[in-house]
């Protein structure tokens, strides 16, 4: 299981590091988290049906995820807050068109919460790489997320003795958290000056602090959800890893921390 996480995380790493630097005249990183988020959503909604014996509206959901996630790319005044209005108007209305309601409020409700979780926090990748040096933002929060996760796991894997949530995820550990964090603490100047990032040392490396506690934070979340659905893994997709939400999960809370560092302290 160990090799499969190794050589899928590889894979994984040389693809993202492509769509991320190879990312013109077509925008392949919108394109690529395009398809991520509707991966991912498909996961998400198979989930609630399979183990909540719920039905969220999956292709209404996955549509205008895709959407969300898209919409920094357009560049459009307010259009975020439309394509939110504009899905929650059209997804009630869309209620009043089923023969049986019983379960109505329910299935929109899973259907709106994908949206949100999935679609509207990915976006925030798509956001930061429009911004400024987007490019060299983007590649550093990855960094970062990945230095977090592969350290954290060693580290637990090895010396994980407390518990950090053990009725959620019970192999994370507090050992494991601190080592990710403090690698997250060490690497984030090192990359940002390899990187040409307008930021010193010391604010390099609070914000790899915060990228570090927001990936875990994501982590246990999701860990949460896959508890609540009494599944282990997301799915299948990514040998030794799991699903699409399971190599996801970090990444819904990094994005967004560093996009509004670099939008409140940089621009």
């Amino acid at each position: 299981m160990l090799k499969k996480r190794v050589l899928s995380g590889c894979l994984l790493a040389i693809i993202a590091l492509a769509v991320i630097w190879i990312d013109q005249p077509i925008a392949w990183l919108t394109l690529a988290m395009a398809v991520v988020v509707a991966l991912a959503l498909n996961e998400f909604y198979n989930a609630v049906t399979i183990y909540l014996k719920s039905q969220p509206f999956k292709a209404l959901g996955i549509f205008w995820g895709m959407l969300i996630v898209i919409s920094p790319h357009l560049q459009i005044e307010s259009v975020l807050p439309f394509l939110l209005g504009s899905f929650s108007l059209t997804s009630l209305i869309y209620l009043l068109t089923l023969k049986d309601r019983t379960d109505a409020f329910p299935r929109w409700a899973w259907t709106l919460s994908g949206v949100i979780y999935i679609g509207l926090l990915s976006s925030f990748w798509v956001a930061l790489r429009e911004l400024p040096m987007g490019r060299e933002w983007v590649l550093w929060t990855l960094i970062l997320t990945a230095a977090t996760d592969t350290m954290a796991f060693f580290i637990g894997s090895r010396f994980g003795k407390q518990k950090m949530a053990p009725s959620i995820s019970p192999n994370k550990s507090w050992q494991g958290a601190i080592g990710g964090a403090v690698f997250s603490i060490i690497v984030a100047p090192i990359f940002a000056d390899l990187l040409g990032l307008p930021i010193n040392v010391f604010v390099a490396m609070l914000i790899g602090l915060l990228v570090s506690v927001a990936g875990q934070t994501g982590d246990i979340a999701e860990s949460l959800f896959k508890r609540n659905m009494h599944c282990k893994d997301s799915g299948n997709l990514i040998p030794g890893h799991g699903g699409i939400m399971d190599r996801l999960d970090s990444l819904l809370f990094t994005g967004i921390v560093v996009y509004y560092y670099v939008i409140w302290f940089i621009q």
